[in-house]
């Protein structure tokens, strides 16, 4: 995930269903399918709302936007809860 200072957001990962990443065949090989997204962003208080506008999975509609509570932000960490559930995300440099 990317959260740009434009406010725009962009995410590219690999396609899970059910908990288990999707396989796509290219010349022969089982590789695993992406999910790449893009959207806009916005933080009020400690809620982060990512609103998808955009995404290479036609059958993928996020018509409501994902909230996540802010837990603990650094210069290189991000800790979001999503209804318990939790992510921690690093910068790269």
């Amino acid at each position: 995930m990317a959260f740009l200072e434009s406010g725009e957001f962009q995410y590219n990962s690999p396609l899970l269903l059910f908990g288990k990443t999707v396989t796509v065949k290219v010349e022969g090989k089982e590789v695993p399918a992406r999910l790449i997204a893009s959207g806009i962003w916005e933080l009020e208080g400690d809620r982060l709302r990512v609103r998808i506008t955009h995404t290479n999975q036609p059958s993928f509609k996020a018509e409501e936007p994902w909230e996540y509570k802010v837990s603990n932000s650094t210069e290189k960490k991000l800790v979001l809860d999503k209804d318990g559930e939790i992510f921690a995300l690093f910068r790269d440099d």
